[in-house]
Formats: C-alpha cells, sequence, structure tokens
C-alpha cells in the first residue's frame, strides 16, 4: 500500500472511532467491501478522486519563494459517496455530509480548502439514495525512507508530510552535526552515582581530559591520607585512573571500581556537573 492510498483507511478508521448522533458505517471506497441489501442505515464510502502534484515551494526569508529539492505540493481530491436507506429522504444525504466533513476540517489535522457535493441520485440495486461529494486536502509530501510508510497516527501532520524529515533514526540532530565535524570538543554531564558511566561523542578522542568545573579540585584528600580524584585525562593508549576510551566516545568509573589505599575515584558522583575536552582524531 502507497502513502496516498493509505489515506482513505486511515480517514474511515478515524470516522469510525467517532461518536455520532446517529449510526453511520465508514468504508473504504476501494478495495471495494460490500454493503446491506436493502440499506438499514447511512452507509460512507470514502476513496480518493483525483490527486494534482506541483513542486515545493518555501520563503527564504528575504520574500523570495525558492524549489524545494526533496518535497513536492500536493492536492488530493477525496471522494465521499454517502449511500441512505430511501426512509431517511434526501435531507439525510446531506446532514451526513455535513457532519463528516464539519469533523474532518475541525477534529482532523488534515489541510481541507474546498468541499462541495453532487446532486441526490437514487439506486434501486440498494434500496438507498446516494449523494457523492469532494474534499480537497492540500499537503506537502516529502520523501520517506519507506514508501510503504502506512501512516498509523491519523492526528498527526505525519499522516501526509514529514515523517522522513523527523526521522531521527536516519538524520543527525545540528549539535551532532557539530560534535562530529569540529577538531575539538567540550561538553558536561551530570554523574548519577552509579560505578561507570558512558559518554557518547561519535569517534575515539585522540585526547581527552574530564574534570570538575567552578574552580572545584581536581582531587581532595581525606583525613586518612587517601586522595579523592574528580579528575583523569587519557591519549591514545595511556590513560589515568578511572578512564576509558572506546571508539564512540569514553567510560568514566565511580569509587566502586579499582579504588585502593591511595585514591577514591569520584568521576561520577551523583548531581555533581564534570566538564570534558575531546579532541577528535584527524
Amino acid at each position: 500500500m502507497t502513502t496516498i492510498s493509505a489515506l482513505p483507511s486511515s480517514i474511515v478508521d478515524w470516522l469510525n472511532e467517532l461518536d455520532f448522533s446517529y449510526d453511520i458505517k465508514f468504508l473504504t471506497e476501494y478495495p471495494p467491501q460490500y454493503k446491506a441489501v436493502p440499506l438499514l442505515k447511512p452507509i460512507v464510502s470514502v476513496g480518493v478522486n483525483k490527486i494534482s502534484i506541483t513542486d515545493h515551494f518555501t520563503d527564504n526569508g528575504q520574500g523570495v519563494l525558492e524549489r524545494d529539492e526533496y518535497c513536492r505540493t500536493a492536492s488530493i481530491e477525496i471522494v465521499l459517496s454517502i449511500h441512505v436507506p430511501f426512509s431517511e429522504g434526501g435531507e439525510k444525504c446531506h446532514e451526513v455530509f455535513t457532519n463528516v466533513v464539519d469533523n474532518l476540517t475541525f477534529a482532523s489535522d488534515l489541510n481541507i480548502v474546498q468541499s462541495r457535493c453532487e446532486k441526490i441520485t437514487s439506486d434501486r440495486d440498494t434500496d438507498a439514495l446516494v449523494m457523492n461529494a469532494y474534499i480537497t486536502v492540500n499537503s506537502d509530501f516529502c520523501p520517506a525512507e519507506d514508501p510503504a510508510n502506512n501512516y498509523q497516527t491519523f492526528l498527526d501532520k505525519e499522516l501526509l508530510c514529514g515523517s522522513h524529515i523527523r526521522d531521527t533514526q536516519i538524520h543527525i540532530t545540528q549539535s551532532e552535526r557539530e560534535k562530529w565535524n569540529g577538531v575539538h570538543v567540550c561538553g558536561t554531564y551530570t554523574g548519577t552515582g552509579s560505578s561507570e558511566k558512558d559518554i557518547t561523542l561519535g569517534y575515539k578522542p585522540a585526547f581527552l581530559a574530564v574534570f570538575t568545573p567552578n574552580r572545584f579540585p581536581t582531587e581532595n584528600v581525606t583525613s586518612d591520607d587517601r586522595a579523592q580524584l574528580y579528575s583523569a585525562f587519557a591519549c591514545g593508549s595511556y590513560a589515568s585512573k578511572g578512564i576509558d576510551l572506546m571508539n564512540t566516545g569514553f567510560r568514566i568509573y565511580n569509587d566502586s571500581r579499582a579504588s585502593n589505599s591511595y585514591g577514591i575515584l569520584n568521576l561520577n558522583e551523583a548531581g555533581r556537573t564534570y566538564c570534558y575536552f575531546a579532541i577528535k582524531p584527524t
């Protein structure tokens, strides 16, 4: 199922969850579904009538529209085929149409720009009055990683656009881009009190320094002459106590690991802020 053909079924599923003042059955126009004969209650079939796709333009901030290389603007005309029993009369067709359009316009996230309906006809095969109605939806389509995206969330704009752009699994943030492209990076982390903690940089640093900021001493000496270590350094295969370089960043340790009679590791003390300075290998 393509992203566009998934639209009617998404609308049908959403409309079937609404509490209308009278019983309505919603079906998809394609694939076709059987209707009860004779008709006992209003039935609305939802399908796609036509689609127009054009270039997408965005304002560059100076009042000039520039063509977007990766997105397209789409105008989708949704068709509603409204069937009501003869006993309900033609007025019920317009009542159903009004209720459905009002909900799609004001309760959904669809960008509806136009709606219209045709004249009412009689269908002797189902003993029903039939009125076709049309809703025009504007949307921006951007390329998705998977073209078979079924848009499970109807009320989110992801129904129609942006799934590729907002996919954090295939895109990086600006801060991540700066870390990966920069020669060096300064950052902070907050201690958790656990025996060890991993910090992700996206690469193995050529040089790394970890220390406590705001003029806090890099080590303290306890009353029993044991050093409390609040700093560590690493370069290549060499490292001071309490730190390991890894392919994706580095790992620091707290006093529960490798402490001895000479020193206590305090590189992950709960609630304490630590700074690190890393140089990216060239």
